[in-house]
């Protein structure tokens, strides 16, 4: 289960990733992205060439013949959790809407922060929703906090 772990890993969200790093890598330095890109190809060739060996290849205990996949415990519990892990995507306005004001704030002090070295300001927040509620919990800056 590690190796389709990993995979699925690299599938869902290291693909993108890697790919935005290679493209910025590729324009300061060809050679190290194709080194880079010569080694996520072979890892992911490992991986498959260690899955077909673990879990495709033949059984060479006979004891092992006779073990199941996965006990009805564990499949109420895998389907459990698959059934949290959809109602938290579906429904992430509800895990998220917490964090909202104090995203807001930290985007501001960034942006601030962005302006002062010269850099691309980010998209300015409306007032309304950088307000924060009284019991919010706020990041640590090492400036002072002042309440409107």
């Amino acid at each position: 289960m590690r190796i389709l772990s990993l995979a699925g890993r690299r599938l869902a969200a290291s693909i993108p990733t890697l790919v935005l790093i290679l493209i910025g890598v590729f324009e300061h330095h060809h050679a190290w992205a194709s080194w880079a890109a010569s080694g996520a190809v072979l890892s992911a060739i490992y991986l498959l060439w260690a899955y077909q060996r673990v879990a495709l290849g033949e059984v060479t205990v006979e004891k092992n013949r006779t073990l199941s996949d996965a006990s009805m415990r564990e499949r109420v519990i895998l389907v459990t959790m698959a059934l949290v892990i959809l109602f938290m995507g579906i429904a992430s306005p509800l895990f998220t809407r917490r964090m909202e004001p104090a995203t807001n704030v930290l985007l501001q002090q960034m942006s601030g922060r962005a302006q002062s070295a010269g850099r691309p300001r980010v998209p300015a927040i409306p007032a309304e929703r950088a307000s924060v509620p009284a019991g919010a919990v706020m990041f640590r800056t090492s400036a002072p906090r002042v309440r409107p």
